[in-house]
């Protein structure tokens, strides 16, 4: 049992280690995809992070109080700062002002991952100004803009990059970056949807 405390304590020191804990940053709440790339964050880090925060108020490592302010001002970085379209995500940022990752993609897979921790979060909270930044991001998520039919099924897409030759874009000329065909983690994508 041991063995795993020290696995969970592990695993939540690596988001907090890697969080930017600066609440007066533009990039406030913004988690490093990887400890190779500290300046990279990657949005679906963020959900994790903040699903791992409620782990460690709950097991003692993390102040309530530190928790509320970091969560509202993630969520605040999310809506005013994280460039979005049609309110997805886009996969990487800069983890100190929150700008695009040079060419990244907009991925939906990220930005449900961020939301799960978001929801997360918010529910554990139970605050009224997290809630309303959670309703702000969510309400303008426009899902039907990513979901097409494929093989007679209502499927979402991957991602979308508008930048030509940007992240899984290639030469390409559509924007558009495969999509989903199977049973895989977008499950939540459609409960949120």
């Amino acid at each position: 049992m041991d063995h795993i405390l020290r696995e969970i304590k592990a695993s939540y020191d690596f988001f907090y280690d890697h969080t930017n804990k600066d609440l007066s940053s533009p990039g406030a709440g913004l988690c490093s995809d990887n400890d190779a790339k500290p300046d990279m964050a990657s949005i679906a880090a963020v959900g994790f992070g903040l699903s791992a925060f409620v782990i460690g108020v709950r097991r003692g490592w993390m102040e309530r109080s530190f928790l509320l302010d970091l969560t509202r001002a993630t969520l605040s970085t999310f809506a005013r700062r994280v460039p979005h379209f049609k309110g997805f995500f886009v996969h990487f940022v800069d983890r100190s002002t929150g700008d695009r990752w040079k060419r990244t993609e907009i991925s939906t897979i990220d930005t449900v991952l961020f939301l799960n921790g978001a929801v997360t979060a918010c529910a554990f909270l139970k605050d009224s100004r997290c809630d309303a930044l959670l309703d702000e991001i969510l309400d303008r998520i426009e899902w039907d803009y990513f979901v097409f039919d494929y093989q007679g099924r209502k499927t979402f897409r991957m991602a979308y990059n508008d930048v030509l030759g940007g992240d899984y874009r290639g030469g390409s000329n559509s924007p558009w970056i495969y999509h989903w065909h199977m049973t895989a983690e977008q499950l939540s994508m459609y409960v949120l949807a």
